[in-house]
Formats: C-alpha cells, sequence, structure tokens
C-alpha cells in the first residue's frame, strides 16, 4: 500500500532522498520505522554523507 508502514499499518511514510537512493520513514511517533527497497542498504553504507544527511532529515521532522 502506497505510503503505508509495512511495521505499524498507518499511512505515514514520507521518503527521504539523497543521491539517488530514497529511503521510506515512518513518521507515527509510536512507530518510526524505516524501510529499504533492495539494494538500498548496501548503497547508503557506501556513500556516508547520506547517513548523516538522513539523520538531519529525521531530526528536523521530529524537532518540537
Amino acid at each position: 500500500h502506497k505510503n503505508h508502514c509495512f511495521r505499524c499499518g498507518t499511512a505515514s511514510l514520507i521518503e527521504v532522498e539523497k543521491g539517488g537512493i530514497a529511503v521510506d520513514i515512518c513518521v507515527n511517533d509510536a512507530c518510526g520505522a524505516v524501510h529499504l527497497d533492495p539494494g538500498e542498504l548496501e548503497a547508503i553504507l557506501k556513500d556516508k554523507t547520506f547517513i548523516k544527511a538522513a539523520k538531519k532529515a529525521v531530526d528536523a521532522i521530529f524537532q518540537k
């Protein structure tokens, strides 16, 4: 289901993209799951700047 989290089932997925890698993150406060498509983990681990950018993007979402 488009934009539905596979873990909690809510329609709360957002897509964070950096360097051609798109990661789906659940913004449901009770969940926070990260969904990766095949091959994305390997690509992320090769690109250290992506990890920093993704963390910054997620942190910005949850700032109050």
